[in-house]
């Protein structure tokens, strides 16, 4: 397992990182990870 976030790598007990807080996914996942496009704020 690693952060999405900082790519700190965790065994599988762990669901969230410790460092940064951000969601672990499986490093050989079947999920493709689609890199995040920040979108413009609507006011």
């Amino acid at each position: 397992m690693y952060c999405v976030n900082c790519n700190k790598s965790f065994s599988d007990d762990y669901s969230f990182c410790d460092t940064c807080g951000g969601k672990l996914e499986k490093e050989n996942g079947t999920e493709a990870s689609q890199p995040v496009t920040p979108q413009p704020a609507t006011y």
